[in-house]
């Protein structure tokens, strides 16, 4: 099936940091990949951006939106990494690729080889897709933005929604006070956390979370400086299966790369945390 995205209005782009999911009759499809199951292992690496992957590795030099996935810097998190050339039977990455790392390569459309695997050509717009079962009619919806955003703004209370198969946050709050988040789910949130959160006195509780491309939540709040606290909890939430491809933490704060200062006087306690490959559980600046 090959499908023009630009004619319903998509636009992807090569600078975007993910590519995009795709979901047909509510269930995840598979990027085209090599190999179809499993990883190879990079016994050729050095450390350097440049492996060899063999003879296979000829049938992709034409491609210009490949990526690279596996234990690429260390065998305790997964990374994603641009493939900037392919020449012959090697791959020169965007970054370094040790020894004997599992790999797999993905967005390739000349992988499309099992039913469920798609291709999307964001320089041409267009969706290749192999589909499980004929389509005689199909509605196409596409997210990309963040669902909730709340700007200095004070005591509002989300809870017990169900949020899922999204491109970008599920919420972002900025300059708030008494944002109560609560009895949520978060399932295939593409943006590098489901929520954001820049404020105080601020609850984040019984909440969970699956299939995200990155953490559960990158908060800030507090001031370090005059060790005013910021009295936000992040309390009894459960995380599975997370950070599929954003090189990021479970639960994180006070990032100064966000442009947000350092956190003081917050709570992290009673959090279950599985399955998930993120660079760390938690992680944080701050008192």
């Amino acid at each position: 099936l090959e499908y023009d995205l630009s004619a319903d209005g998509f636009a992807f782009s090569v600078s975007d940091e993910f590519l995009p999911y795709l979901f047909a009759d509510g269930e995840e499809q598979s990027e085209s990949r090599y190999p179809n199951g499993g990883y190879l292992t990079a016994d050729s690496a050095d450390g350097s951006a440049v492996f060899s992957a063999g003879e296979r590795a000829k049938r992709w030099t034409n491609a210009k939106d490949a990526y690279v996935c596996g234990s690429l810097d260390a065998t305790y998190f997964w990374r994603i990494k641009k493939v900037k050339d392919i020449s012959e039977e090697n791959i020169e990455l965007s970054g370094g690729i040790r020894k004997n790392s599992a790999w797999c390569i993905t967005n390739l459309l000349e992988e499309i080889d099992t039913a469920k695997e798609y291709f999307v050509d964001r320089n041409t717009q267009k969706l290749y897709f192999y589909p499980a079962h004929d389509f005689s009619k199909a509605e196409i919806v596409s997210s990309d933005a963040d669902v909730i955003n709340i700007d200095n703004t004070n005591n509002v209370t989300i809870r017990g929604i169900k949020f899922e198969k999204l491109g970008g946050r599920a919420i972002s709050a900025k300059n708030c006070s008494g944002i109560n988040i609560e009895n949520c789910e978060f399932s295939y949130v593409q943006g590098d956390y489901a929520i954001e959160l820049d404020g105080k006195n601020s609850d984040v509780k019984n909440n969970a979370a699956y299939g995200c491309d990155g953490g559960l939540i990158h908060f800030e709040g507090g001031d370090l400086k005059t060790l005013e606290p910021g009295n936000v909890a992040v309390d009894n939430n459960r995380v599975t299966y997370c950070g599929r491809k954003s090189f990021s933490n479970v639960i994180y704060s006070g990032n100064s790369n966000y442009g947000m200062l350092t956190s003081c006087g917050n709570t992290v306690k009673n959090n279950v945390i599985s399955d998930c490959m993120t660079f760390s559980a938690i992680g944080g600046k701050g008192n």
